[in-house]
């Protein structure tokens, strides 16, 4: 119901400025741009922070910001920013600011800045994403000030959400954070969940050198909190794992984009074999993210494991998106005869990646073969089969998969078997 009446909102302040400073309270009318924003590395700056402009017929004003970081890469620093913007005109900046608590205007400073509009034919059914062009800092100090009011900058310095490249290490799956009520906040109330959470949290305090990158996805209205089994009987000496924690209500195509952020940002991944295992719609949104890239996992050796992932998509999403009154975003991404699920595969995989499809078998429930949530038909796409280098199936539900001690002992050996290779290889 609430989900409705922001739509109703939505509607009757459209053209007005609240509808740009309430930004996006309907996902399908947002695009998700993003940029790479690259840093000289003797330049003196360690954060940024990215502002947006809307120029309407209101007078023109911040409307959206976030603080970035960046990684070494060769003889630069790179950084990725995100920003879901409706339909207008905007400029975005990038500045350079002092961290003193009493920020005044005269403290910021404008580094580069990129204007352009977003129109209504970048509103696509998919993909719902929209790149900028690489936003290089300067090395030479720029005199322009920034001249917008900052209240909304000052309610971003010190609070950096789940912006990309920046992430939680040294976590504990029991915070509350991980607890099943803030996941449904991510299925119904994205920009919520987003205050809370961030979009990737380490395990261990720092990352074990030498070790391979382990990353592990939840499903629908899931958290990092469900690996907890697997993650206590697998063998982690040659690894590191991360926990993606994502909205699973927003707009699967902006997902997966973050999602290859994450990847390409070089936090995890650099250049050397990772692993990524993924259930349920995890699955669906980090094999739409591989379309994303020309190698998927950088040219380097990966492995990819699915749980019980419906690559056909979901015949019941499908039915509320006809039926609802209001649909959440990613049930039209999901729905099995949606533009999203009919072009997932529009590009192979890499020969750099082995992918094992693992399904799940046990029903309970009358219906199609299936997990009792998934038909086997919709795990067991065609496309998906004939990439998979192993496929294996499990007598379990469509939960019961992640807290299965034969799943675990499998993953377990698929693990030390990649280690092997990839330490023989060294």
């Amino acid at each position: 119901m609430d989900a409705v009446k922001r739509a109703r909102y939505n509607d009757e302040i459209r053209g007005t400025a609240a509808y740009y400073d309430e930004k996006c309270l309907v996902a399908d009318e947002c695009v998700r741009v993003s940029a790479k924003v690259i840093l000289p590395m003797e330049h003196p700056v360690e954060n940024l922070l990215i502002a947006v402009v809307v120029h309407d017929e209101n007078a023109s004003r911040v409307i959206d910001a976030e603080i970035i970081n960046f990684t070494p890469s060769g003889d630069e620093r790179v950084s990725y920013v995100f920003f879901d913007l409706p339909v207008g005109a905007y400029t975005a900046y990038a500045l350079m600011y002092s961290q003193d608590d009493d920020l005044e205007l005269s403290d910021i400073q404008v580094l580069a800045k990129r204007s352009g509009e977003i129109v209504k034919d970048d509103l696509k059914a998919y993909q719902n994403a929209v790149d900028l062009s690489d936003i290089y800092i300067s090395d030479i100090e720029s005199d322009e000030r920034f001249q917008y009011p900052i209240d909304l900058i000052k309610e971003k310095i010190g609070h950096t959400g789940h912006s990309i490249g920046s992430f939680e290490g040294g976590i504990d799956l029991n915070d509350p954070v991980f607890s099943h009520s803030v996941a449904l906040e991510g299925l119904y109330y994205p920009k919520l969940f987003g205050k809370k959470s961030r979009g990737l949290y380490r395990l261990a305090p720092k990352y074990k050198e030498g070790s391979i990158p382990l990353i592990l996805v939840h499903g629908m209205a899931g958290t990092p909190r469900d690996w907890a089994y697997i993650l206590e009987h697998i063998d982690l000496t040659h690894y590191t794992p991360y926990l993606l924690y994502y909205a699973s209500g927003e707009d699967f195509t902006k997902l997966s984009k973050e999602f290859n952020a994450w990847i390409l940002s070089d936090k995890i991944f650099d250049k050397g074999p990772g692993v990524i295992i993924a259930h349920s719609f995890g699955g669906v949104i980090v094999r739409d993210a591989a379309n994303l890239q020309e190698h998927f996992g950088r040219q380097s050796k990966e492995l990819f494991i699915s749980l019980a992932t419906p690559y056909g998509g979901d015949a019941k999403a499908a039915e509320g998106v006809k039926n609802a009154p209001y649909v959440i975003p990613s049930w039209r991404n999901i729905a099995d005869d949606s533009t999203f699920i009919k072009e997932l595969y529009r590009r192979a995989l890499s020969e750099d990646v082995t992918f094992d499809l693992l399904f799940a078998y046990e029903n309970s429930e009358t219906g199609p073969s299936g997990d009792g949530r998934v038909p086997l038909q919709k795990q067991l796409r065609p496309e998906a089969q004939e990439e998979a280098d192993v496929i294996r199936g499990f007598n379990e539900d469509h939960l019961s998969i992640l807290n299965s001690k034969e799943v675990a002992a499998y993953i377990d050996r698929r693990l030390q078997a990649f280690a092997k290779a990839y330490m023989e290889q060294k």
